[in-house]
């Protein structure tokens, strides 16, 4: 007769994991597993510090109220009347989030090149320090001559000497700029962190200071654009 039991292959075991053969090998092994982790404590504390500090200074921006919708909103509810005579709608018109216009423009380039990039450049792109006694940032002179105030940094041809617009705008928002929203409340917090406070504070005062220009004059060319068509537009009907 034939049997019908199966057919163990030994081979079938050869994969599998022995729990006490593994844990002999860790044991015989467990000096130099500590060892290894006493080193790698010791080399991340050791550079940890040995790197510089580094400061956080922030800001929260309030959103301005929506009722009034800014210059295009104030005008769109004070002409409402007029412009629904002539067969326009201006209902809509002013009632952008003023919070994230506000976020997605502290992050562009022009933003960048018009309030800070003159003023943040050497302690953005050459600053290594900071010295607490003197208050004082740390330059690296292989970077930035503070004698002769010259840029004197190696550089590849697609780069120049001294740091460009766009260089800089990159270097700012990916180690130094940090612009976070509350979806709830509207505030928008930004916050900069610098070798130097003095340095990080002063930034923060910058960016608050450029956003509220930015958003001012973004209100006066709504509110112009604003006047001139709704004069365009009375002009063309009898109403």
């Amino acid at each position: 007769m034939e049997s019908n039991s199966p057919i163990v292959d030994s081979e079938s075991f050869d994969d599998e994991i022995d729990l006490r053969e593994l844990f002999s090998v860790l044991w015989e092994g467990r000096l130099q597993i500590v060892a290894s982790v006493v080193v790698a404590a010791l080399v991340s504390v050791s550079i940890a510090l040995y790197l510089p500090n580094k400061y956080t200074a922030e800001a929260v921006l309030a959103p301005r109220s929506s009722s009034g919708g800014g210059g295009l909103g104030q005008l769109a509810s004070q002409y409402g009347g007029l412009a629904s005579l002539a067969g326009i709608n201006l209902g809509s018109l002013g009632e952008n989030d003023s919070s994230a216009i506000a976020k997605e423009m502290l992050k562009t380039r022009d933003f960048f090149s018009a309030h800070l990039y003159d003023e943040v450049l050497v302690n953005l792109m050459a600053a290594e320090g900071w010295d607490r006694a003197s208050n004082s940032v740390e330059i690296d002179d292989s970077i930035y001559d503070l004698k002769t105030q010259t840029w004197v940094r190696e550089v590849g041809p697609a780069f120049q000497v001294k740091p460009s617009a766009q260089e800089a705008h990159e270097v700012f928002l990916k180690g130094f700029l940090n612009v976070s929203e509350d979806k709830q409340s509207g505030f928008v917090t930004v916050s900069v962190t610098h070798y130097s406070p003095s340095v990080a504070r002063d930034w923060v005062n910058l960016l608050v200071n450029g956003i509220n220009e930015a958003v001012r004059d973004r209100d006066v060319r709504e509110a112009e654009s604003s006047i001139e068509f709704l004069n365009e537009q009375s002009m063309k009907t009898n109403l």
